[in-house]
């Protein structure tokens, strides 16, 4: 049986590598969602401002875009180990005990994740049927 590391599979030789693919891509994601959700805001102030004539739909559309662009944060500070954490508290502690506990708070962040996939399901299939007024998606 042939032994091969674990890195040899996410680096190749030429650098390039799945996780900084992913990585990368997230980032672009969620810097193309703040530019987006910056640019939609500054023109319906514009347009309701200084043309007086709003853009009905430019509210549900920021309000869509802020939804993304929560979740995209979320995943990029999990990623960069940069969520909220009682870091005031840990930080106190010897690291030994920093590992033990920032492994209990994973461990608790993802409890907290599969408790709350049966109510998103059950959500789902009740906001199925609404549509977003101005937008019609």
């Amino acid at each position: 049986m042939v032994k091969t590391d674990v890195a040899e599979f996410e680096t190749r030789t030429d650098g390039w590598s799945w996780r900084g693919f992913v990585d990368t891509s997230l980032d672009a994601v969620g810097v193309t969602l703040l530019a987006s959700e910056v640019l939609v805001l500054f023109a319906g102030i514009v347009a309701r401002t200084v043309f007086v004539h709003p853009l009905i739909w430019s509210t549900e559309f920021a309000r869509l875009i802020f939804v993304w662009l929560t979740m995209v944060g979320a995943v990029v500070a999990v990623r960069d180990d940069q969520h909220m954490r009682m870091t005031a508290f840990t930080h106190r502690l010897s690291p030994s005990w920093q590992g033990w506990l920032g492994a209990a708070a994973d461990l608790v962040q993802l409890l907290a994740v599969l408790a709350m996939i049966e109510p998103s399901l059950r959500f789902l299939q009740i906001e199925q049927l609404s549509t977003l007024s101005q937008l019609g998606i």
